[in-house]
């Protein structure tokens, strides 16, 4: 078991281990599956109400591939989700001294040497001292890795696999903040009011990713030392006090202003650079007051309630959102999903921005697919939901018709029910989806 807060490397350790031991001529895969966003029947197995006949589950089946003796392959089975007494208790027979999993209708499967199973888990708060007992533990704390290997790794990617020479600049100055200045202990004295709590390397990789997302403005011009730097500080700026409320936002923006940050000038009263973007249509990175563009009503179809009246908050939500998505999908970036999150309360126009963002998307290749999670939403109506959007391709692969991309905007998602083990199964699957890209077809088990 790896256990370990979100960020620490957990899944980077397993990789690099396999990896290395495939370079030794023991030739390894990893075959991952979060229990916790299928049921334990779609995980075991179950016999059918209807025919009578036994239904097998997914793990049951990933088993009984995996322990061949003629395989190729030293399989790892990883279960990358939260422990909890009703999933994995049945692997109690499996843990111990017999490794045998014993399913519902009566099949044995034993284990064979070529496979190993593998937990990769925040926490054992709902794990049954009998499962603890069998496994061996691997704790991983957040400070083992730090942020500061991320940030050379990041710099050494854009070198290595984008070809680009801005690598060093970016070091320096993303060193500065974050190591010499000491931005995150800043952020923890100067700020009080958070909205989301976060961990240290979520703020690292969370600026690194607008980054990258500015950046591609940029790809093709010659930037000056502090035009970097700029673009180095709206997306810290954001990274980090974007999830504080505006009071927090302006302290920060104070702590920044005295770091001697290359601030917009001429702030009026009650400015902040919370209230500017960076602007590239001259080749560079200009400061920009943020101002939506003129409203113009529609000439058809004209329905008072569905009007969106865009205002500078709309606006600066569409930016951000804009600039994470830009990133190419082939970039071979693992700190970016692809993916954005807006927090805020009833009526702050999460929605509305989102749907003026959907507007601007080009119809011949975006698709945008919107769904509202309730107290009642399972994974199984996530995933049917996604399904019904794609086209299955050769062999297991599905997409969207014609090439196109597909935009998944969640509403509410902080509604389905969290069960008695603290758990929302329903994000699990959003998690597997983001994280790994695909899910396990339940009608072909």
């Amino acid at each position: 078991m790896l256990i370990g807060p979100t960020g620490s490397g957990k899944t980077t350790i397993i990789n690099i281990l396999t990896e290395s031991l495939h370079q030794l001529n023991q030739p390894h895969k990893i075959v991952r599956i979060n229990p916790k966003a299928i049921t334990t029947e779609e995980m075991y197995g179950v016999k059918s109400e209807i025919s009578d006949d036994w239904i097998p589950g997914i793990f049951s089946t990933i088993w009984s591939k995996s322990n061949q003796r003629s395989s190729k392959f030293n399989t790892w089975i990883t279960f990358d989700g939260p422990v909890d007494t009703l999933w994995i208790e049945s692997l109690n027979t499996v843990l111990d001294d017999n490794k045998i999993l014993t399913l519902a209708n009566g099949e044995r499967i034993p284990m064979t040497e070529n496979c190993k199973l593998v937990f990769e888990v925040e926490n054992l708060n709902n794990a049954s001292p009998a499962t603890v007992s069998r496994c061996g533990q691997v704790y991983i704390s957040a400070s083992d890795l730090g942020y500061e290997s991320v940030i050379k790794g990041y710099c050494n990617r854009r070198k290595a696999e984008l070809n680009q020479n801005d690598h060093e600049k970016l070091k320096i100055i993303i060193t500065k903040w974050f190591i010499q200045l000491n931005a995150l202990d800043a952020l923890e004295k100067i700020c009080k009011d958070q909205v989301i709590p976060m961990e240290n390397i979520c703020y690292v990789t969370n600026t690194l990713n607008l980054l990258s997302g500015l950046l591609l403005n940029y790809s093709n011009k010659v930037l000056s030392d502090q035009d970097y730097e700029k673009l180095v500080v709206f997306a810290l700026a954001w990274a980090l006090a974007g999830t504080y409320e505006n009071q927090d936002r302006t302290l920060f923006n104070e702590w920044l202003a005295s770091k001697g940050a290359p601030m917009p000038s001429k702030l009026k009263e009650n400015e902040t650079i919370y209230d500017y973007y960076l602007d590239h249509s001259k080749g560079a990175a200009d400061w920009k007051i943020c101002s939506p563009d003129d409203w113009k009503p529609p000439e058809k179809n004209f329905q008072f309630s569905q009007l969106l009246m865009p205002t500078t908050d709309s606006f600066r939500a569409e930016f951000l959102i804009s600039a994470i998505l830009s990133i190419p999908k082939q970039t071979k970036n693992p700190l970016c999903m692809k993916s954005v999150l807006l927090i805020g309360g009833s009526g702050t126009a999460k929605t509305s921005s989102i749907l003026m963002f959907s507007d601007k998307l080009g119809k011949k290749n975006q698709l945008f697919k919107r769904i509202n999670f309730s107290s009642a939403t399972r994974p199984s109506t996530y995933q049917a939901n996604i399904e019904v959007e794609c086209d299955f391709k050769v062999g297991k692969d599905f997409a969207p018709p014609d090439n196109k991309m597909l935009n998944v905007f969640i509403d509410d998602m902080s509604m389905p029910e969290v069960n008695s083990w603290g758990d929302q199964e329903t994000l699990e699957i959003v998690r597997q989806l983001i994280e790994t890209g695909g899910f396990y077809m339940l009608d072909k088990t």
